[in-house]
């Protein structure tokens, strides 16, 4: 059985590739070189076609040299230096005249004192045409060229050089020269134009103020507005002509106006080269494949039969017939007749080798089917050695994330533990020795109530950072601008940071907004700010940037939760101390601090990582020991309507009020005497409901409540469903929540319902009046 091959080609065509690959390079290169030719002739039309435009362009700027020449002179004039009108206006009747021109002067509100072509003393028609120029020439007190206008004697388009006449070193008059435009467009016909080529010429409003072809038609007509919107002073453009033919045009801007001049070529005109080059290499490439057919055909012939011959001898060889050698004058050819009768003989022992050879193997067969079983047990007990250590590796690795688990938790019940235990201490001592100097008679316990107060405050301070760690702090999430944030914040980062630490804002321009909740978003970099500062302890500098982010699929594979997509990145850098890899795996836990006692909870870092995370963004630190930190907070990107209200003017809050009826339902007991009397310090009346049910009965017996004032979570039915239930008896009913802690029943994945009035347990004084009167407000 004959091995499978690929397709088998003859001698024929073996010759042609290879006469083929012979060829080739030598068409190659004669194509390169044709067209390398074809390019730099190109390349030299195209820089010839740029120097043409160059220079006509310089003849126009020559003439409207001439022009300012001539107002320079006419300015100069000895009449109008003494205000004899009547003799300038001889003098420019000359001037005129010699240059087929009409020259006006007008007075500094562009009305016409003189004109060339009105006698003196009769009426003159106003020069509103001009207008726009004269207040350049006003504003820049130099001499400037017109866009193209009617003329109002000659009634033709036309251009102006309007000159500035400064007496006593205020400006007096304007003094125009204005022409007809065919004065550009014989310009344009002088110029060495050949074949196809169109010469134009447009001022600044785009406008087409001469044209070397059909002029008539083409002037005071808007051109395409290619060249206007084309950079640099000179170069090319692909565009249409008027017609639409697709062409090239070579462009150059005037030195003395704001005019541009271009030269077209049709597009045809400049590969006309190239395209004669591939015709001839075309020609040349297939006089040589014919050339190349021709022989390879001859020189098959030439191997092809002693082939053929030398395959018969080969199958006699496989039918074990003797060989006879042919003879040849191909010498490879012969050598293989030489091999061929070799092997015919060296067949004949082989078959005497191959009868032992047989034998040999069959014996072997019978002992190979053992030594197959053994290896194949051997394998099987490996591989049960395999399996039991892989699940001893992973019971051993689920141990460990165990301990990881347990450390974990362990630290984070610690800390809390801690921080509790030290403000609790401080609460309950201050109450005792309250309650012992009052039962004295003393009643000096101002300090003794202000270091309760302020130990409460760190408690629910630490309570509602705990809350971010555990992204469960209820947001309240706007359409907010980043670079503005930043800017609002800058004098208070400013005012944070010491003397030796500068701070630097690089704002991205075009910065995306983002949906968040600002003042968590403001507290986070705050965060960040005060941990920067005090890696700087002896100075250096603070840099927050605003970017927008695109994070793709492979890094967001790599980074778990992260959603692919467009983010805003802020990102806070100082130059400080840096943090070890060791410290920088342990940023984000809670309680961990390298700070000294006393300096900083440990909450920090957590707080801002949980906060970043609940509001679907992603947060990334980059730190290395002596050179500086850089965290980086990503936010999504808003696509949604900006729902904001428009700024206005904020009334106060009013924070107590006589009469004002509130209803408050608390289901403990303590929690709602205390808040019965916070209500009433404020001035308010109050009712009280220690479940929903009774609030309802309160509600329906008195309709003079105002506000209902309760807690989300109650037994039976919580404070969203009661709040429902009282809107449908008293839509009119102002609400304001009250929480520690709730998941779902005003707050949905992490974000305040729309509408909503909340306030967090615990509260103070201060801030429940402000809550209370916003509700009543809203």
């Amino acid at each position: 059985m004959f091995p499978k091959s690929r397709a088998l080609l003859s001698t024929q065509i073996h010759v042609a590739i290879l006469v083929a690959i012979i060829v080739a390079p030598v068409l190659i290169l004669a194509a390169v070189l044709f067209f390398s030719w074809a390019e730099a002739e190109r390349a030299r039309s195209e820089a010839s076609m740029q120097e043409k435009a160059r220079t006509v362009k310089s003849a126009i700027d020559r003439e409207l040299a001439g022009l300012q020449y001539t107002l320079y002179a006419l300015a100069s004039a000895p009449a109008l230096e003494t205000q004899d009108l009547r003799s300038f206006h001889e003098y420019i009747k000359q001037v005129g005249s010699a240059r087929n021109a009409i020259v006006v002067l007008r007075n500094r509100q562009s009305q016409q004192v003189l004109n060339n072509v009105i006698e003196w003393g009769q009426p003159l028609p106003p020069a509103t045409a001009l207008r726009s120029t004269d207040e350049r020439v006003a504003s820049s007190l130099r001499v400037e060229v017109s866009e193209l206008f009617h003329g109002l004697q000659v009634r033709r388009p036309s251009f102006a050089v309007v000159s500035p006449i400064v007496q006593g070193d205020k400006l007096a008059y304007f003094l125009s020269l204005s022409l007809a435009t065919q004065y550009i467009t014989d310009i344009l016909l002088r110029s060495n134009l050949e074949g196809g080529e169109i010469a134009a010429v447009i001022d600044g409003n785009g406008i087409i103020v001469a044209r070397s072809r059909d002029n008539d038609v083409a002037v005071a007509t808007p051109s395409k507005g290619a060249m206007m919107r084309a950079p640099g002073r000179e170069g090319r453009i692909i565009a249409e002509s008027l017609n639409g033919e697709p062409v090239v045009t070579f462009f150059s801007r005037s030195d003395l106006s704001n005019w541009t001049i271009g030269i077209s070529v049709p597009i045809t005109d400049l590969e006309a080269p190239v395209v004669r080059t591939v015709k001839l290499v075309a020609i040349i490439s297939l006089i040589l494949l014919v050339i190349s057919v021709g022989s390879a055909i001859i020189l098959a012939r030439m191997f092809s039969r002693p082939i053929e011959a030398l395959a018969v001898g080969a199958d006699a060889l496989g039918q074990g017939q003797p060989i006879k050698i042919r003879p040849t004058s191909v010498k490879e050819i012969h050598s293989a007749w030489v091999s061929l009768k070799r092997a015919a003989d060296k067949l004949r022992e082989r078959t005497e080798q191959r009868d032992l050879a047989e034998s040999a193997l069959l014996s072997l067969n019978n002992t190979l089917e053992d030594q197959v079983r053994e290896r194949t047990a051997e394998l099987q007990a490996t591989n049960s050695r395999l399996i039991a250590e892989m699940k001893q590796r992973e019971d051993v690795e689920e141990r460990v994330r165990q301990l990881q688990k347990s450390e974990a938790v362990s630290q984070l019940t610690g800390g809390i533990a801690h921080d509790f235990n030290n403000m609790l201490a401080a609460i309950l001592g201050s109450l005792s020795l309250i309650e012992s100097r009052m039962a004295k008679g003393d009643t000096n316990i101002g300090m003794l109530v202000k270091g309760g107060i302020d130990s409460a405050n760190r408690a629910a301070q630490l309570t509602k950072r705990l809350l971010a760690f555990s992204r469960q702090q209820p947001l309240s999430p706007k359409p907010v601008e980043p670079n503005k944030l930043i800017q609002g914040m800058s004098e208070l980062l400013k005012r944070t940071m010491p003397e030796l630490v500068s701070m630097e804002t690089v704002l991205a321009a075009g910065a995306w907004r983002i949906h968040v909740d600002a003042n968590q978003l403001e507290n986070a970099i705050l965060n960040l700010a005060v941990n920067a500062r005090d890696a700087m302890v002896e100075g250096g500098k603070l840099t927050i940037e605003t970017s927008n982010a695109y994070l793709d699929e492979a890094y967001a594979a790599d980074h778990g939760d992260l959603t692919p997509g467009q983010y805003v990145l802020l990102a806070v850098t100082d130059t400080g101390t840096g943090m070890p890899p060791a410290v920088l795996s342990r940023a984000f836990d809670p309680f961990f601090t390298t700070k000294p006692d006393g300096r900083g909870t440990g909450l920090g870092l957590s707080q801002v990582h949980g906060f970043i995370k609940q509001s679907g963004g992603h947060i990334k630190i980059y730190s290395e020991p002596g050179l500086g930190t850089t965290v980086k907070l990503y936010l999504p990107r808003f696509f949604g309507e900006d729902t904001e209200e428009a700024p206005g003017a904020q009334v106060p809050l009013q924070t107590s009020a006589e009469g004002e009826l509130v209803l408050i339902v608390e289901d403990d007991d303590a929690v709602r005497a205390t808040t019965v009397e916070l209500v009433r310090e404020l001035g308010y009346r109050v009712l009280e409901a220690n479940s929903a049910a009774a609030a309802l009965r309160i509600l329906d017996a008195e309709p003079k409540v105002r506000l209902l004032f309760t807690d989300v979570v109650m037994p039976e039915l919580n404070g969203r469903k009661l709040v429902d239930e009282a809107l449908k008896r008293r839509p009119d009913l102002k609400v304001l929540f009250t929480t520690g802690y709730t998941r779902n029943a005003i707050v949905h994945n992490g974000v305040l319902d729309q509408g909503v009035n909340l306030i967090v347990k615990p509260f103070t004084l201060d801030m429940l009046g402000l809550k209370i009167a916003e509700a009543l407000r809203g």
